[in-house]
């Protein structure tokens, strides 16, 4: 099989499905920061971050266990899809009264349509998977395509023309979603197949086996992301939560292309868990992904700079200068995420959980501290440490396991990544000059790359003809 072929089709079939439609919906920011105030979009912000943190905790991430059984031949799709519904089920009972019960204490505004938009990401995980392990990529990302259009149609029409404010937001998501997960049920019937005598609560037992540690890294996570928004929330204001939640807008499309490849990897790495030359393939992924990050980094920040005050509302112009921090520290939590794909490969998950657990305890350390120092600045400096932390961490136990380190390519390209940090941070500087300054960014990094550029064409070109 050939590795290398399947992940390049894998990946460009995620970007069209999912890359390409959130690229559009990003040019829905200027609307967002036009007509809804930062209180309430940093609010809304918040909330989103408590989800992506509460809802894998509640369904106990029993899809990746699902994904990653898929690959072992011994188990049927059908089997493990419907013991999954089982723990589907009873996260949708917990969850519910776990939000209901938190809502008592820390009032919700729209708190129905928070539990529907956390079920419609949480059967959304599902369903997608249940597409993938059928290697049905193709219906994965057309039906994301679809989930993006419909979600970014329903904002325009409900901010715009009926000041729905962030209630749109949470609509459209929902009714996007639905629409998924409706498509590949009518594909696979797979609420039409439960069969009740597959149902084998041993094999429960060792899929939520697996998933616990997934799970309590996510829950781990929410010392990242969630404690920052927390932190500023209580000891500054939503306000400030607002231009926090535009700038990860802005990082989220460098995450989206991240996601892309990892959705890729992630198969290949199950794939070649059984390979004489994994190491190597694990070696060569490593180094790859951090370069191609830390070329691409700077081009994005200098770009933004550029074109951040005429795309972004003056209400939410102070943001500016968190973007070369928020896009690090996410870069830096991203590249975390690809590596712990190797992990997941190779069945060692509790490892995951002890380099999110440790990055988070950073993050509670100095987050508060920093925010007393330096304002929200102060606090998303300190998740973008503690992000760095956690791709450091990863980094030191493939070192220790499997003897991978870097390359003096993935060397340089740090320095580089530094240069393009120091040059959106030069003051009163034009438009005009800054663009200059990323194309001549771009230049030195062609002109000192070129072998490097030219063999990667060469190899893609051989892949592609095969």
């Amino acid at each position: 099989m050939n590795y290398l072929r399947q992940f390049f089709k894998t990946g460009f079939t995620f970007f069209v499905g999912s890359v390409f439609t959130k690229i559009l919906s990003f040019v829905l920011l200027p609307l967002y920061t036009n007509l809804i105030n930062p209180s309430d979009y940093g609010t809304y912000g918040y909330v989103v971050t408590l989800v992506s943190t509460l809802v894998p905790i509640a369904f106990v991430s029993i899809w990746d266990s699902v994904f990653r059984y898929a690959f072992l031949e011994k188990f049927k799709n059908s089997v493990l899809v419907s013991n999954g519904y089982v723990v589907m089920i009873l996260g949708t009972i917990i969850y519910g009264i776990g939000l209901f019960i938190l809502n008592i204490f820390v009032p919700f505004n729209y708190v129905f349509l928070i539990y529907l938009y956390s079920l419609s990401i949480a059967f959304q995980y599902y369903f997608t998977v249940i597409s993938r392990i059928n290697r049905n990529n193709t219906l994965f990302a057309l039906t994301g395509a679809i989930n993006s259009f419909v979600s970014l149609f329903l904002n325009y029409i409900w901010i715009k023309y009926f000041s729905f404010g962030v209630v749109a937001l949470y609509l459209s998501s929902i009714i996007g979603t639905i629409i998924q997960i409706v498509i590949i049920e009518v594909k696979y019937k797979s609420m039409c197949k439960i069969n009740l005598s597959d149902i084998d609560f041993s094999l429960i037992k060792d899929m939520i086996k697996f998933s616990i540690p997934l799970t309590a890294s996510s829950s781990s996570n929410w010392l990242l992301s969630g404690l920052t928004q927390t932190i500023i929330v209580i000891m500054l204001d939503p306000l400030y939560n607002g231009y926090y939640t535009v700038a990860t807008r802005f990082s989220s499309i460098l995450i989206l292309v991240i996601s892309v490849i990892q959705f890729a990897w992630n198969e290949m790495a199950y794939d070649i868990n059984n390979d004489s030359n994994k190491v190597k393939m694990y070696s060569v992924a490593v180094n790859e992904m951090l370069i191609i990050l830390n070329l691409v980094l700077p081009i994005i920040i200098i770009g933004i700079k550029i074109i951040y005050p005429s795309f972004i509302a003056t209400q939410y112009q102070e943001s500016l200068y968190l973007i070369p921090i928020v896009l690090i520290g996410a870069s830096s939590n991203a590249y975390a995420g690809f590596l712990g794909t190797i992990f997941l490969a190779e069945f060692e998950a509790n490892d995951l959980f002890k380099t999110t657990l440790f990055a988070g305890v950073i993050n509670l350390l100095f987050g508060f501290l920093f925010a007393y120092l330096f304002s929200f600045y102060g606090a998303v400096c300190s998740l973008m440490i503690a992000y760095l932390y956690y791709a450091i961490s990863r980094i030191k136990l493939l070192y220790e396991k499997y003897n991978i380190s870097f390359t003096k390519n993935s060397i340089i390209s740090l320095l580089l990544l530094m240069i393009g940090t120091i040059i959106f941070y030069i003051p009163n500087q034009s438009s005009a000059i800054s663009f200059a300054e990323m194309l001549i960014y771009i230049f030195f990094i062609i002109f000192n790359y070129r072998l490097y550029i030219k063999k990667a064409c060469i190899y893609l070109k051989h892949i592609r003809e095969k």
